[in-house]
């Protein structure tokens, strides 16, 4: 369905599309690349935990994504159906570069969303609501 949806060309054999897993967090290990379509994403909390597992990611532009992905390179306008299919064949054609982009925005995440920069965060708001 998807990206898929738009063109004629079948989904490749290895791709399933599962639906809802509240397990999925299990499964993370086996990505090679993980695929965010979803146009009305809050923080994005299933692309945070791809991301902080240096997976390598094709996302929309939307909602909280660029808060979790700086890189915008793999970011997608919402309205670009043929722009993320294309983002979508260069991360799987192109995967050691996308692989080297994931773990840099994995460490990047892993460092703005720790229990200590959170902490840290929630600390400085009481302290704004404070004074």
């Amino acid at each position: 369905i998807g990206p898929y949806a738009m063109t004629d060309a079948p989904p490749p054999a290895n791709l399933m599309l599962v639906g809802h897993k509240p397990d999925a967090v299990d499964y993370y290990g086996a990505f090679d690349l993980y695929a965010s379509a979803s146009t009305q994403e809050g923080l994005g909390s299933a692309l945070l935990d791809a991301v902080v597992r240096d997976i390598p990611i094709v996302a929309i532009d939307a909602g909280g994504t660029r808060d979790v992905v700086a890189d915008t390179r793999v970011l997608v306008s919402p309205q670009d159906g043929p722009g993320f299919i294309a983002a979508l064949a260069h991360a799987i054609d192109c995967h050691g570069s996308a692989r080297f982009a994931a773990v840099e925005c994995g460490k990047r995440a892993r460092d703005l969303f720790s229990v200590e920069s959170m902490v840290e965060k929630n600390i400085q708001v009481y302290r704004e609501i404070l004074s």
